[in-house]
């Protein structure tokens, strides 16, 4: 009878035994693969700070040098200038419909001294014209069109061009429409277009063909610059406030 009783816990024993073997296995295996995945997860850690602390560098630079740099800060701040180019005849001014933001913007126009110089040599007349300007974009208020400055340069007769004393700009309107202004444009002249509040859209309609504004309002033509610049385009050498 006590053989029995030394055979089972004999039994008993070893039983326990391979369990404690079987158990401790798969706890070592479990922390290998707990220690591989720990490793893994370090490592990327690690690679995403280094990238982050590299764009957090990147990024103060790049606000330091916009802030240490005036003109630089000026381009980043203000939308970049844009070609503007008018075709046809320069015996025309043509109509360019220029989209209006609903609120205050800040919109120039210009042309340098030697633009298209490939055409008509170089000092063939320049024109900077800045405006503020408000669509009324259905909200049944007043469009806003400020002229701000309005001037124009020429050197001498000379070495110009013989109609270069007619200005570039012929006529300036607002409030086609709800969202639109019209600034009549001498043609075959390249223009540059700039804003504060992003690129905005324009149409250039220097074909000679008439056209209207959406909601079927009035048609806008080309004028002859025999007819004179119109009364809504101030006098050369405009700056408001002086």
């Amino acid at each position: 009878m006590n053989t029995n009783f030394t055979a089972i816990g004999q039994l008993v024993t070893e039983a326990r035994n391979l369990l404690d073997s079987v158990k401790g296995g798969a706890i070592r295996t479990m922390q290998t693969q707990f220690d591989a995945l720990k490793e893994q997860f370090t490592d990327k850690l690690s690679s995403v700070n280094t990238d982050l602390a590299k764009f957090v560098s990147q990024q103060k630079t790049n606000v330091n040098s916009i802030f240490s740099e005036p003109d630089k800060r000026y381009q980043v701040l203000h939308t970049q200038q844009e070609d503007l180019v008018v075709s046809g005849s320069r015996n025309f001014w043509y109509p360019v419909v220029i989209r209006v933001p609903a609120v205050m913007t800040n919109l120039s126009i210009s042309r340098f001294t030697h633009a298209d110089h490939e055409i008509f040599g170089r000092w063939n007349g320049s024109v900077t014209l800045d405006m503020r300007v408000c669509s009324r974009y259905w909200g049944g208020i007043n469009s806003i069109l400020a002229v701000e400055r309005y001037q124009i340069g020429r050197k001498s007769k000379s070495r110009f061009l013989p109609d270069a004393d007619i200005p570039f700009i012929g006529r300036l309107a607002d409030g086609l429409g709800p969202h639109h202004m019209v600034i009549w444009l001498r043609g075959e002249t390249t223009y540059k277009l700039a804003s504060d509040w992003g690129n905005v859209k324009f149409e250039v309609h220097d074909d000679g063909v008439p056209f209207a504004i959406e909601d079927g309002y009035r048609e806008l033509d080309a004028r002859p610059v025999s007819d004179g610049v119109h009364m809504s385009v101030p006098n050369t050498g405009y700056v408001r406030g002086e």
